[in-house]
């Protein structure tokens, strides 16, 4: 066997004179960048050579110390040129498809009978224990969701940062596992793109949006790529990847779509559209909190190699803490089984004026007929300092008791829930303090507390 040929990488430094990759130098192995980003924020740190505190960056460039371990994982090449996608939609695939939460389905397609209906990433992986939740476990995606003979499901594949990175990492397990759930069409998950960061995080993720792509369907599942841009030189770099060529063989541009002109306006008239949401302070913010920086989740979760003869180096993201142990049984969620009473006081930190000082999550619920009590839960809501986010089951009709309690709160929702747990014995309508979860932020810990909710809700 021949010596091994070097990984071709970005240069370290951000120096574009000796970059394998920038436009400018004679001796680009492949030109396809313009020069380095005037917005990042990570360039004093990759002039100063990388190192040790690589193991705690989120962000990929040159300096990187591992940096050729990720050229290698995405085939050593930020290239298109050998990726081609079928890029087929099912038959019969609406122009508009709800995403739902994964409630009670067939309550809400009564009247409807709606040809097609997605979930989120979230909703099938757990975002603690990164197991697919046991009502999709050995299943298809159709039984896992209570879908009518027929009807269509779709993955929406996209999640913050620690899931989406943790699918790459598992890639090797979970997209098969993926795979036999037999989704009619998967949204691929996104690798995220900032103005913040730097090219070379760019590149690599522009390409690992396709990647993960063509493997969904070499495992036989159509698949929607994620396409980012940064400049008009990314732009430029995507027509013809699903494989469509002129008389002399060239790629040549995909045919225009059609304008839709609105949500729905190739459907027919008077076509209804199931609404449901409910979003707090967390959530409404969450456009600004994301302009311009890295998600403050990116750092938690850990790369390795997925080449089990190849050795594991340093992660290139740093370990999750401990904060995600799973249980032997590989049931999600914490140990906390079937919701009970918590007659918890607010911890010491309850700030003066209604405000909550630490994380708190409450499991929101109404009264089950089987007890007599109010133990049927319904929803989640969360509160942190000034910040709340509430999280209902759509379409459970008894969730409408908690929607209204909370649209008629006029204090500080903290010391709303304070005068809720001093009246206790709730019957018709009561809330339970459930362990917050790990998360970046309190709409991500409602969330999940949510998820899983719906992961031990029975599906028929």
């Amino acid at each position: 066997m021949g010596p091994r040929l070097p990984v071709i990488a970005p240069a370290a430094g951000c120096d574009c004179r000796t970059c394998a990759f920038y436009a400018g130098n004679p001796r680009a192995v492949e030109p396809i960048c313009s020069g380095c980003n005037t917005d990042c924020s990570y360039c004093g740190c990759a002039r100063a050579g990388g190192g040790s505190k690589c193991a705690r960056c989120p962000i990929r460039c040159g300096s990187r110390v591992d940096i050729s371990a990720w050229m290698a994982d995405v085939g050593g090449t930020l290239a298109f040129d050998d990726l081609v996608l079928g890029l087929e939609l099912p038959a019969g695939l609406p122009v508009f498809v709800p995403q739902v939460d994964g409630g009670d389905l067939a309550e809400l397609d009564v009247g409807l009978e709606w040809p097609a209906y997605a979930l989120g990433l979230r909703r099938v992986i757990s975002p603690k224990t990164l197991r697919v939740y046991p009502r999709f476990a050995g299943r298809s995606a159709a039984e896992g969701m209570g879908l009518r003979p027929g009807q269509l499901a779709v993955l929406v594949g996209y999640g913050l940062d620690p899931l989406v990175e943790a699918v790459w990492t598992r890639k090797t397990s979970l997209l098969p596992e993926i795979a036999r759930q037999r989704w009619d069409l998967v949204l691929a998950p996104n690798y995220s793109m900032y103005g913040s960061q730097p090219r070379a995080e760019h590149l690599l993720n522009f390409r690992r949006n396709l990647l993960i792509a063509a493997e969904l369907e070499d495992l036989g599942l159509p698949a929607v790529p994620n396409i980012y841009w940064f400049r008009k030189e990314d732009l430029d770099r995507y027509p013809g990847l699903d494989g469509r060529r002129d008389a002399s063989g060239d790629r040549r541009e995909p045919p225009d779509l059609p304008h839709r002109g609105g949500l729905g306006a190739d459907g027919a008239a008077g076509t209804r559209l199931p609404v449901d949401g409910h979003a707090g302070a967390d959530e409404a913010r969450g456009d600004r909190d994301l302009e311009g920086e890295a998600h403050r989740g990116a750092g938690s979760t850990v790369r390795w190699p997925p080449h089990p003869g190849e050795p594991e180096p340093a992660a290139v993201r740093p370990p999750r803490c401990g904060d995600d142990p799973g249980r032997p049984d590989g049931a999600p969620g914490p140990r906390w089984g079937p919701v009970r009473r918590q007659r918890v006081a607010l911890r010491q930190g309850r700030e003066r004026g209604g405000r909550c000082a630490l994380r708190r999550v409450f499991v929101l619920l109404v009264h089950d007929p089987a007890t007599g009590l109010a133990t049927r839960p319904v929803g989640a809501i969360g509160l942190e300092s000034d910040r709340h986010h509430a999280s209902l089951l759509a379409h459970v009709p008894a969730a409408e008791a908690w929607r209204e309690r909370l649209a008629l709160v006029d204090v500080g929702l903290a010391e709303a829930v304070q005068v809720w747990l001093d009246a206790g014995g709730g019957v018709a309508i009561d809330l339970a303090e459930v362990p917050a979860p790990a998360s970046p932020d309190l709409a991500g810990a409602v969330e999940i507390v949510v998820d899983e909710l719906l992961a031990m809700a029975r599906v028929d």
